[in-house]
């Protein structure tokens, strides 16, 4: 048999199954092609109210290169949560808006998105304003006092462990950092945890593509 009539072997099969099991599929998964479509239109309007709002006409558009196109179609297209949602816009916008640096623009943003649940977006949000609202003074370090001021309903538990997928994710560091090692993905050092935090240059770059 040569290698052609493997192949054509072996898609014969692989049709045989998908025509047995999909159905199958379609009541474990109901209407899952038309989500995934919902999800990335809701993203894609959002990116252009960003564009129109910055007066990028549709015809001024950077074209996305084909690493950027197959990695952000597949991982937005799975995206429910609205404030999730958000972020994978700004990033699209970002990314076909030619005023913004392109070398900015990286894959591995998609990467941290895939990852990211929805209060740690709202973490990152909240360092972010601190950035926003500094007026120029440079900012580097975040307590968790900081942090939670405005959301006191954030359980405790629930924000280590999103603190914790953050500096996994690589957006964030303990501010002592020359005083910290690490055990797998746990921190350790003097203060034994990650407070106060400081966000890493990816995560400086992150949020520069993702929430602004």
């Amino acid at each position: 048999m040569t290698p052609i009539s493997k192949i054509e072997t072996l898609q014969g099969l692989m049709v045989e199954m998908l025509n047995k099991y999909i159905p199958d599929a379609e009541i474990w998964f109901p209407n899952i092609a038309i989500r995934k479509n919902i999800h990335i239109l809701t993203i894609a309007l959002a990116a252009k109210e960003f564009l129109d709002a910055r007066g990028i006409r549709s015809d001024e558009y950077r074209l996305l290169n084909d690493k950027i196109q197959f990695s952000f179609y597949p991982a937005a297209s799975i995206e429910d949560q609205p404030d999730l949602q958000r972020l994978w816009s700004r990033l699209l916008a970002n990314a076909l808006d030619p005023n913004f640096e392109s070398e900015n623009v990286r894959v591995c943003f998609i990467g941290i998105l895939k990852e990211l649940a929805p209060l740690d977006a709202l973490i990152l949000d909240k360092i972010n304003s601190f950035f926003l609202s500094s007026e120029g003074e440079e900012v580097t370090s975040f307590s968790k006092t900081e942090i939670t001021k405005e959301s006191p309903e954030i359980p405790d538990n629930e924000y280590w462990l999103s603190m914790h997928n953050l500096f996994r994710l690589g957006c964030i560091w303990p501010s002592s950092f020359e005083k910290v090692i690490q055990i797998g993905s746990s921190p350790i050092g003097k203060s034994g945890s990650l407070d106060p935090i400081s966000l890493t240059p990816l995560g400086m770059a992150f949020l520069k593509a993702c929430l602004n």
